[in-house]
């Protein structure tokens, strides 16, 4: 006899982190890229859902190399343009994306490449910051690296984070 969780796969949600259990056949692969952009002692991050820090960055689509997946994430999020970037590491997260109607729709089996980046033209970081919507949720900042603790971040940027400070240290 099959076990009643054959065939589940515990996913995150988006919006708040809760655990949930999901069927692998909702599930789809979720390739994403995002830059770990530092100007002086400052970090340019996204505010996520539930309060906490994400970097810029998202889904591949295809076709796209990862270069150019991470020049156009971070120019959507954030009206930056980047310098080429360096591979700083990968990390994968089951994430459960709600739907406009706040219901659980897709979850993600993402893959998560994160990359040093810095600005094209470092004047930019006095510039005002593009946000995607108007809501504050999502909205680019900068966020001085001084104080800034590892669980402030949604994980797995919280890891990436810690990781990024002790190979810059």
């Amino acid at each position: 006899m099959k076990d009643d969780t054959d065939g589940l796969v515990t996913c995150f949600r988006f919006s708040d982190g809760e655990a949930v259990q999901v069927p692998k056949q909702r599930m789809r692969f979720r390739p994403s890229v995002y830059a770990i952009i530092r100007h002086g002692d400052s970090l340019l991050l996204i505010l996520t859902p539930d309060g906490r820090y994400f970097f810029p960055g998202g889904e591949i689509e295809l076709g796209e190399t990862l270069k150019e997946a991470l020049v156009r994430e971070v120019g959507e999020e954030t009206g930056r343009k980047i310098r080429a970037a360096q591979f700083f590491c990968y990390k994968e997260r089951m994430i459960l994306f709600d739907n406009q109607d706040g219901e659980s729709d897709q979850c993600s089996h993402c893959m998560l490449l994160f990359f040093a980046a810095e600005l094209l033209d470092p004047a930019d970081f006095e510039q005002p910051l593009v946000g995607v919507d108007e809501s504050v949720e999502g909205q680019p900042f900068w966020m001085s690296i001084e104080g800034l603790q590892p669980d402030q971040f949604r994980e797995p940027a919280g890891l990436v984070f810690a990781s990024f400070l002790y190979a810059n240290s």
